[in-house]
């Protein structure tokens, strides 16, 4: 575990800067993992008397030893050993030493963490990611099937309706050059699913079509619907980022390039503008910085 030396005994405006992350093992940790804290009181002090020194730090930090300290004399050095635990609250936190003459705060200085999110889901590009192109070159033509549909809704109202209409319209690719269809949906989720199950390598087509058709679900309808009419790439990464903070993976696709609900050709348009991506990692610096991981 690395340890950094944090001092107050002088003013230094510099931030401490800290990282949490889960890149290595998926397990997350912070760096450094902890701090020695130390204020050397004649230096501190700068001639003032002072009977006691109070250590704050953030409320899920936890220290070796209590957080308020008499002092002997001013030639004391005294020392914390402090350990960051939890999930970040905030990416700007503060650490501060306050000197006490009796109940009196006669002085305080902080020095600001920073603290870089650097984080992973379960998903691996060198392992997850489907070689086969998005294309009949990749996966030949492919024409809706009733058995498909069977395989993917057991029960479903009006099959011959749904079948000859919302299914055949998005479950197809065909190398003809009017509307050649895609499975881009299916492939994103197919490699999602078997991420989470640890499996590698290309899936079947069989699966490929599932995955395409699951989004014609209820619970996808709903849930895609929310993000068609009220989705936003901040909200799309805090989604994403607060499923890696809370369980250190993340079972979501994100459809980007999604045109306006209210277009005539909505399904048209879903087809040959919208795109499907699995998110896997992310940095974020501060509240207004943040990017993709790689």
């Amino acid at each position: 575990m690395s340890t950094f030396r944090l001092t107050f005994d002088e003013p230094d405006p510099s931030p401490v800067l800290l990282t949490y992350s889960n890149e290595v093992r998926h397990e997350f940790c912070y760096s450094p993992g902890e701090f020695v804290v130390s204020v050397d009181i004649r230096a501190f002090s700068a001639g003032r008397s002072i009977d006691a020194l109070r250590l704050e730090i953030p409320p899920s930090w936890v220290s070796d030893r209590p957080l308020w300290r008499r002092v002997q004399s001013d030639g004391d050095v005294v020392e914390w050993r402090v350990w960051a635990l939890g999930n970040p609250r905030e990416l700007n936190e503060r650490m501060r030493i306050v000197a006490l003459a009796g109940e009196d705060e006669v002085l305080a200085r902080e020095r600001s963490i920073e603290i870089a999110l650097r984080l992973s889901s379960q998903f691996d590009p060198r392992s997850n990611v489907i070689s086969r192109p998005n294309s009949v070159a990749g996966w030949g033509v492919v024409q809706p099937s009733r058995a498909a549909l069977n395989r993917t809704f057991a029960m479903v109202p009006f099959r011959d309706q749904f079948f000859r209409g919302l299914y055949r319209s998005i479950v197809f690719m065909n190398g003809d050059g009017s509307n050649p269809g895609g499975l881009c949906s299916g492939l994103a989720r197919a490699a999602l699913e078997r991420s989470l199950a640890g499996e590698a390598g290309d899936p079947s087509l069989e699966d490929v079509v599932f995955w395409h058709g699951r989004q014609l679900s209820d619970r996808s309808l709903l849930s895609g619907a929310w993000w068609l009419f009220f989705g936003s790439p901040r909200r799309a990464f805090t989604t994403f980022r607060d499923d890696l903070l809370r369980d250190g993976r993340s079972d979501r696709c994100f459809d980007i390039g999604v045109p306006r609900p209210w277009r005539r050709d909505i399904i048209e348009a879903l087809q040959s503008q919208g795109h499907t991506v699995v998110p896997y990692a992310l940095e974020q610096t501060s509240e207004q910085r943040a990017r993709p991981g790689v």
